[in-house]
């Protein structure tokens, strides 16, 4: 399959997914207008990186020479809200919460990832809840790119040897 072919069915996977993550959670999308089917509009400008990695990391990221995982955190996402309380297990309430955060962090971190893929890297598929963030395994040129996308808050190693 070629390289194009790939980051097609990518990008149809993953609009697939924020369609049926909207359905499921009732979420209502950030354009009123649009089809419930339709997937995200993804800027294509780049922004500069300063300030989205530290210092260590860049000299962590530069001496790697090959593809490390990394932490994500993209803007946006699941509000902070109230989770229900249970006294015993399971907790539908308390689940429908959290599943619903957990459609809501994936629904932001579309763009984020399709750029990833578009790139050759790969994005861990797992969403939390709690914190709008996943990981990837990327090259340093390519965690550079991701940092130039303007819903990257902040790129981090996920450990590894301390830098050089």
């Amino acid at each position: 399959m070629g390289r194009r072919t790939r980051q097609i069915g990518v990008c149809l996977l993953i609009g697939a997914l924020a369609a049926c993550s909207s359905n499921l959670t009732g979420n209502v999308s950030p354009d009123a207008n649009a089809s419930p089917d339709a997937s995200p509009t993804c800027p294509t400008a780049q922004e500069p990186a300063d300030g989205k990695i530290t210092e260590a990391d860049r000299m962590r990221f530069a001496a790697a020479g090959g593809s490390m995982t990394v932490i994500i955190t993209v803007e946006g996402g699941a509000q902070s809200r109230p989770i229900p309380e249970c006294r015993t297990e399971p907790c539908p309430e308390r689940d429908a919460v959290i599943n619903e955060m957990q459609a809501e962090n994936l629904a932001s971190q579309l763009c984020v990832r399709a750029l990833i893929a578009g790139t050759g890297g790969t994005a861990d598929p797992t969403s939390f809840w709690l914190i709008n963030a996943f990981t990837a395994t990327l090259t340093w040129d390519q965690i550079q790119i991701v940092a130039g996308h303007p819903d990257v808050l902040h790129i981090e190693s996920n450990g590894g040897p301390p830098p050089p």
